[in-house]
């Protein structure tokens, strides 16, 4: 189908056609099972040499063939035949009943063709206002002379229908239709419904999908209730701000009691879409739409970054019969913005963390929405929000080692102070190490204003470094401590070892020494009358003592240690300890 309507705009409906052909005419069609075809033609403006029209078809490259045996006139009438546009006897019978019903009850007013013809050839707005009445029912399109069904199509690829002037080769419009083509009309999504205190009325709320909606050219929806259809015309209220919602209120239904209702689309050309069924439960309803009202609002920290806490009451027994609550917050003077996502109907916190005015108010409100899709609207609770005196929290803090020329650099960093910030006057870091445990001043005598600071390590050996950071206010307040970051400094300096011992057994010396636990530790370098006589890849960290090779008899020997790190550093030789082999032949065991 070549233009997407959907009558829920009033006039919108012909203004906004797009006309082909000779631009004033427009022609629909669409099919109910694939095989019959219906047509609907809306004219723009009338020209004067139109007095009825022709439908014709064709096939492929094949020529026009006209499919109406009589003309179809412009004209409204009790005695009017229908069979040109119906061609079923049945139907016929069917159509013309309800015309005639329409036409007794003064919904319809006869009109013939001369009349009606002076009428479109006075005013334009006479034709629009005309075709929005057959939009809006198909049966007046058939009766008035405006539509037409053909029930001929055989199984064939496509067709091309053409809407002419009566009796003429004058082509106003053509649409294409191919053989087993139908329209989607499944649109209907969820419904609902809403009860009311009084005894009597339901109104019944339903979506649509919008997209399907204006794909199948859609006049309206029909509405049923135990299956006796409640409307006369398709229905078209919907929601002006969400063009998928759409509501009925069936006045005469009793509140208290269970009710099965159906929901159904309807077509430009009457063809009824899927119906899609919804029971009304009273016990689903409430009796009274209860508001949400808020208990507290309270400042997380300073300025919007921790955020403000907003805390609300609501009955727990109507929690079934809501959907969630909706938080919306005015900066004043500004109107009131949703600042979070549908919250759960058991929750009754949440935190804000939008920007908020410093020194400034606000006004906070719960909107709680219902299952009906009843919106209740609590009260406003209104806010001051102030900066505290307390600098907030550093945040992003982070370390990163680097080395020099005999010493080590500790780079500190975190975020730079929040725009608006005027409590936070300069920052504090604190250092321990391994070896100490306690917390120091790293710069006890400079105030540090910049984000950034350089701690540097000229001596000792590998330990670990814990630093802290901390914001200060004008007022001496200081803030939260940020995170506890801990770095690992390698050795800049080694302890001396110690040798405690060397004994002589079996013509060897057997070297023993103490020595710390120090975690980057490589080895050990022995050395024998100032020579190396073993390394750290023989002598690895945490040994204590080291057997010699054979020495020789009668000889002084002197004996020092070093402690090698990973990095290379290497300690003090330990002090000299020395000894004495005794004659060939003699055994002896001495220190």
């Amino acid at each position: 189908m070549k233009v997407s309507l959907l009558l829920l705009v009033g006039v919108l409906l012909i203004a906004t056609m797009g006309f082909s052909q000779s631009g004033d005419a427009n022609l629909l069609l669409q099919s109910p099972d694939g095989k019959t075809v219906k047509l609907v033609w809306f004219l723009k403006s009338w020209n004067k040499e139109i007095s009825g029209f022709d439908i014709k078809r064709k096939e492929g490259q094949q020529g026009w063939v006209k499919l109406n045996t009589e003309a179809i006139i412009p004209e409204i009438s009790a005695k009017k035949k229908l069979s040109n546009v119906e061609a079923d006897k049945n139907e016929e019978s069917v159509t013309k009943a309800r015309v005639l019903k329409m036409i007794a009850r003064k919904k319809l007013k006869e009109i013939d063709n001369t009349a009606m013809i002076s009428g479109f050839l006075a005013d334009d707005k006479v034709l629009q206002d005309f075709s929005i009445l057959i939009a809006s029912n198909y049966d007046v399109a058939l009766a008035s002379g405006f539509g037409f069904v053909d029930r001929s199509a055989k199984n064939k690829t496509g067709y091309c229908y053409g809407l002419f002037a009566q009796g003429t080769n004058v082509l106003l419009d053509s649409a294409m239709w191919n053989y087993g083509e139908i329209p989607d009309l499944n649109v209907v999504k969820e419904i609902t419904s809403r009860g009311t205190k009084a005894t009597r009325g339901i109104t019944v709320l339903w979506t649509a999908d919008v997209n399907k909606l204006k794909a199948g050219d859609i006049a309206g929806f029909n509405v049923y209730r135990e299956g006796m259809r409640l409307n006369q015309a398709p229905i078209v209220a919907g929601n002006v701000q969400a063009p998928s919602e759409f509501n009925w209120t069936d006045k005469s239904a009793n509140a208290a009691e269970t009710i099965q209702y159906s929901i159904s689309a309807e077509s430009l050309l009457g063809i009824e879409g899927i119906i899609k069924s919804y029971k009304y439960d009273p016990e689903e309803h409430p009796s009274d739409y209860k508001l949400a009202s808020i208990t507290g609002v309270k400042s997380l920290g300073y300025y919007f970054k921790e955020g403000i806490d907003i805390k609300w009451n609501f009955p727990v027994a109507d929690e079934r019969f809501i959907k969630g609550f909706y938080i919306e917050k005015s900066n004043l003077p500004d109107g009131f913005q949703q600042i979070a996502p549908l919250i759960e109907p058991f929750t009754r916190e949440y935190i804000d963390k939008s920007p908020s005015p410093i020194s400034g108010y606000i006004k906070f409100r719960v909107k709680t929405l219902y299952l009906d899709k009843t919106v209740s609207v609590g009260p406003e609770r209104l806010y001051y929000y102030f900066p505290q005196n307390i600098p907030p929290k550093p945040d992003n803090f982070r370390v990163k080692l680097m080395p020099g020329n005999k010493k080590y650099t500790v780079q500190l960093s975190w975020n730079p102070k929040l725009a608006g910030d005027s409590v936070t006057d300069y920052y504090r870091v604190y250092v321990s190490s391994q070896n100490s445990g306690k917390l120091l001043f790293a710069a006890e005598k400079t105030q540090v204003r910049t984000s950034k600071y350089n701690y540097e390590i000229t001596h000792g050996s590998a330990t670990v470094y814990k630093f802290i950071i901390a914001a200060l206010g004008k007022k001496n307040m200081e803030s939260p401590l940020s995170d506890t970051i801990a770095i690992s400094v390698p050795s800049l300096e080694l302890p001396q070892p110690l040798i405690s011992k060397v004994l002589l057994d079996s013509g060897k010396a057997v070297v023993q020494w103490q020595y710390p636990d120090v975690a980057d530790v490589k080895g050990f370098k022995l050395y024998q009358n100032t020579v190396e006589i073993a390394n750290e890849g023989t002598i690895k960290k945490g040994a204590i003592e080291f057997v010699t090779p054979k020495l020789e008899p009668n000889t002084a020997y002197t004996y020092t240690l070093r402690a090698i790190s990973e990095n290379g550093v290497m300690s003090e030789y330990s002090l000299p300890v020395a000894i004495q082999t005794p004659l060939q032949g003699r055994k002896s065991k001495s220190e």
